[in-house]
């Protein structure tokens, strides 16, 4: 970042250091630089600077995400949205310490129904740090969690250790485990790298343990309930995607138990056949950067990648029987993303108002007539009727 000094009569100069330099604020004696993505996990960093350009104090860290914001004269405080917080915070700028957070919304990205309970749904946001359990009736939080560090995928697992709630944390590539309210039983590291990207991960429960992908590292690995690896699974040879092909792996299990990975960035697919993944391409150019929210699902006896079809055992696509939703709910329920509609097998629609990046979907097994979705920026959840 180039400043020039309060200083009389100074030269500009030019700072080094930081990651994403998104604001200077000023007082009039000093410069405080604002760093927006400080460190690996993206929290936000402040350098204070003398007139004279020299800096004057240790650098303190702030919120996720958190680089712009101004100097307020008055209460003599920095103020700085927290992106991934989704807060306004306030800092005592000679300390540090921050003072003050005012709430403005919730990141929420992911949803399980929770069974025998329809109007219950845990909910997750790795942006803002969430993992609550949600009354869709009343939009009221019932519990509330110690989260993990960028919390996604929630699933409801009954293991040997009993029915839990499951998510995966992003960041630190990790999996934990929590009781029914939300209560941490721990978190276990299945020997990845820490992943400061926005690759999704996704949890699963599989015929024999929980089954957990990894984009960055592009494994599928199964889970006992102790936090175990049971099996591991590298989905295609090489070192790894690209940084343009790392995304979500969605994972389908079919009624028969029958596992695929479908990387939602271009439509590879893999299937896990014993100890080996069979990994096929048969979307190459049909899909278009899609690295987002649930683009897999079975229907019938076959899978469906946006609405393409695939043969679960030669991998191949039936462009016959393709279908022109982007996405199937459930039996019949179906999302459209070019109109951003939910249609109803007997041809009702339910518009879903705009928001970044696709809806992603929850149904409720114990209330078939009931479905809803969660968005990235959306600061609610979203729950239907089907009369």
């Amino acid at each position: 970042v180039a400043l020039v000094p309060l200083a009389e009569g100074a030269a500009a100069v030019t700072l080094t250091g930081g990651t994403e330099n998104t604001g200077v604020v000023a007082d009039g004696a000093r410069l405080w630089v604002l760093d927006r993505l400080g460190d690996a996990r993206g929290i936000g960093t402040v350098r204070t600077y003398d007139g004279a350009l020299q800096q004057t104090a240790p650098p303190f860290q702030t919120g996720k995400n958190s680089g712009y914001g101004a100097y307020d004269p008055v209460t003599q405080r920095l103020w700085m949205n927290a992106e991934g917080d989704t807060e306004a915070q306030s800092y005592d700028p000679a300390t540090g310490l921050p003072d003050r957070r005012v709430r403005l919304g919730v990141h929420l990205e992911s949803a399980a129904a929770t069974p025998g309970l329809p109007d219950q749904v845990f909910v997750t946001g790795r942006l803002s740090g969430l993992l609550a359990r949600v009354d869709l009736a009343t939009g009221a939080r019932l519990d509330a969690a110690e989260p993990p560090y960028w919390p996604v995928a929630p699933v409801v697992w009954t293991s040997d250790q009993g029915q839990e709630v499951w998510v995966a944390e992003q960041i630190d590539s990790r999996v934990c485990a929590y009781s029914m309210d939300l209560v941490r039983r721990g978190c276990f590291d299945p020997g990845l790298a820490p992943d400061p990207s926005l690759v999704i991960a996704d949890l699963a429960v599989g015929p024999g343990g929980l089954l957990y992908s990894n984009g960055q590292a592009d494994q599928l690995m199964e889970i006992g309930g102790d936090g175990a690896v049971l099996q591991r699974w590298q989905l295609a040879e090489g070192d790894g995607p690209t940084d343009e092909m790392k995304g979500r792996l969605d994972i389908v299990v079919s009624p028969a138990g029958q596992v695929f990975v479908v990387r939602c960035a271009d439509g590879r697919i893999s299937r896990i056949d014993g100890d080996a993944a069979v990994t096929a391409y048969p979307l190459a150019g049909l899909i278009a950067d899609r690295a987002r929210m649930q683009c897999a699902n079975w229907t019938g006896d076959r899978l469906y990648v946006e609405g393409f079809s695939i043969d679960p055992v030669t991998l191949a696509r039936l462009p016959e029987q393709d279908q022109t939703w982007t996405y199937l709910i459930s039996d019949n329920l179906a999302y459209y993303d070019r109109d951003r509609s939910v249609h109803i097998a007997r041809g009702a629609v339910i518009p879903v108002p705009p928001g970044y990046w696709m809806p992603q979907f929850f149904v409720t097994p114990d209330a078939p007539g009931r479905f809803g979705w969660v968005e990235l920026e959306s600061a609610a959840i979203q729950g239907r009727e089907v009369e």
